[in-house]
């Protein structure tokens, strides 16, 4: 093994002793991690899957923290609120670390208020993973990439059970879609791409989960294998997989 040579002290060309530090590599800063907070509007689905979700990959310099919802946060205002206020309260760097709320429009009319906590949000830089009409959306277009509109919650869960007979929002599902999670990443963006409405509107249909998890996603796999295959591609490929299953 190769000695580094132990500084003698003596002057070189330029005049200057030599110290240990001439030896050695310099050492590098680490950059700061990434802080991710995600404030769920429920209290199990939402929570489970995302929590699921950075269990089972590495994070590269990130921090993710999930925080379940209930009580005066199940309504957006009270979730953009929350966030905000809990941002405010710690080291937050705007320009690097992302608050996301998640919640549901469960049918029309419900949050007649929306556009101005969409604003709201917009304002305060919280992003928001609206899903319309219920964020059992997002877990169907794992396995099916649909754009037609569904009367209620319950309408997508009656559409969920095709691929998931057994499937209760109590359940841990994240394991059942996570081989199909860039599939649905992909879905969501070419249907975003595609819509007749514009989806910051959050149109029913509509999804914005995929934006938040696409970034955790990328944060666990830097490196994807196929990083030239298209949305389509990606669509036609698992649909056609789930039709010979």
């Amino acid at each position: 093994m190769t000695r580094l040579k132990k500084p003698s002290g003596r002057p070189t060309a330029l005049g200057q002793p030599r110290s240990a530090a001439d030896y050695g590599r310099p050492l590098g800063r680490r950059p700061p991690a990434k802080t991710i907070r995600i404030f769920c509007e429920g209290t199990v689905t939402e929570p489970r899957y995302f929590e699921a979700l950075i269990a089972v990959g590495r994070l590269r310099n990130a921090r993710v923290r999930v925080y379940p919802g209930g009580g005066s946060k199940v309504t957006p205002k009270g979730l953009v609120a929350w966030a905000y206020a809990e941002c405010q309260q710690l080291d937050w760097d705007w320009a690097r670390d992302e608050a996301w709320c998640v919640f549901d429009v469960e049918r029309a009319g419900t949050h007649r208020d929306l556009p101005q906590v969409m604003a709201s949000a917009k304002r305060k830089r919280i992003m928001v993973a609206v899903s319309n009409p219920a964020f059992e959306f997002w877990f169907l277009l794992h396995y099916e990439c649909t754009d037609r509109c569904f009367e209620d919650a319950n309408d997508v869960i009656r559409a969920l059970l095709s691929y998931l007979p057994n499937y209760e929002k109590t359940m841990g599902v994240f394991p059942h879609l996570r081989a199909n999670t860039e599939h649905a990443i992909a879905c969501a963006q070419h249907l975003r791409e595609h819509a007749e409405l514009d989806w910051e509107g959050c149109p029913n249909p509509s999804i914005g989960v995929d934006r938040l998890v696409s970034t955790i996603w990328r944060l666990m796999h830097p490196t994807p294998e196929s990083s030239a295959s298209t949305p389509e591609a990606s669509i036609v490929e698992s649909e056609e997989k789930h039709r010979h299953r």
